[in-house]
């Protein structure tokens, strides 16, 4: 479980489940703010009465703000827009459903392959018709990129922001192992996990886990994405493997301690950090300014 590796290993875990080539390029962020990204939908297939998928923009790279990023080998970054909508298959985006190692590095990067290897990861900005909700979905940059990336129109509605897990959280697994932990979130779809193992010399552990990235209340741990916690719609109590649960048994971490539905929640830390960016935007562009009057 989240406690610790060797307590899962104990008790088990709930089974988990137009390109730019090499060209520079600035960030996405700005085009996406207002609306310049060109959304195409991919025509293969029936929509089962389902509103078109419409891949509006994708990333792959190294890059921590892969949106941010300029595209090229020194912003860490690709425009891979184009080869994920010819990806998308029955109003349907599976990406690399066998958990390949490389997979998405030789689809998506191949002129890097041969590079150092470092994690990378997949993101993709899409909705359900021209004209529905943007989301956007991310997989976890991990080694050799062994993960997969789904998009089978499951609605966000259903998903609950991290925020709501936040707290003091006790677990255990029969016979004797059991865990004290916090969980903090770190954005609506990333908890922090922080505790003690007992009785093995009272291991402490500090673990990072962001949601799934086909939806749903489940969570991957981001340095082992074969561990996974499935939360479904219960905030305080979970069971994994035959003989484990945890329980919340404080929410005294909690800002709110009734925090907003997921969409609410989302488009509030877009903002803040859309007006965070405006913020350092102006600053840089007064101390250039600055700078130019000196210079003169």
């Amino acid at each position: 479980f989240s406690c610790t590796p060797l307590l899962q290993s104990l008790c088990g875990t709930v089974p988990g489940g137009s390109s730019e080539g090499m060209q520079e390029g600035g960030s996405l962020r700005e085009g996406m703010q207002t609306n310049q990204v060109v959304a195409v939908s991919n025509s293969m297939g029936e929509t089962n009465g389902q509103d078109k998928l419409v891949i509006h923009a994708a990333r792959y790279g190294w890059a921590k703000d892969i949106w941010g990023a300029p595209t090229g080998l020194q912003g860490g970054a690709k425009d891979v827009t184009d080869i994920v909508r010819g990806l998308v298959r029955n109003n349907e985006l599976h990406v690399n459903p066998t958990k390949a190692r490389q997979y998405m590095n030789q689809q998506f990067w191949p002129e890097t392959a041969s590079g150092p290897g470092i994690p990378r990861k997949l993101a993709v900005s899409y909705s359900y018709g021209v004209d529905g909700r943007v989301q956007t979905v991310e997989t976890p940059a991990v080694p050799h990129e062994a993960v997969d990336l789904r998009i089978n129109g499951n609605s966000s509605s259903d998903q609950i922001p991290a925020q709501a897990f936040q707290g003091f959280w006790g677990c255990c697994c029969l016979p004797f192992f059991f865990a004290l932990e916090t969980k903090r979130a770190v954005d609506v779809d990333t908890l922090v996990h922080e505790g003690r193992c007992f009785p093995l010399l009272c291991c402490p552990y500090s673990d990072t886990w962001v949601r799934d990235p086909r939806g749903g209340n489940k969570f991957v741990k981001k340095d082992k994405p074969d561990d996974v916690i499935e939360y479904g719609d219960q905030t305080g109590f979970v069971c994994f493997g035959s003989m484990g649960c945890s329980m919340r048994l404080s929410k005294c971490n909690m800002v709110d301690k009734t925090p907003m539905n997921y969409s609410e929640q989302k488009h509030e830390e877009t903002k803040k950090r859309l007006q965070q960016q405006e913020r350092e935007g102006a600053s840089k562009l007064k101390e250039t300014k600055k700078r130019l009057q000196e210079e003169e």
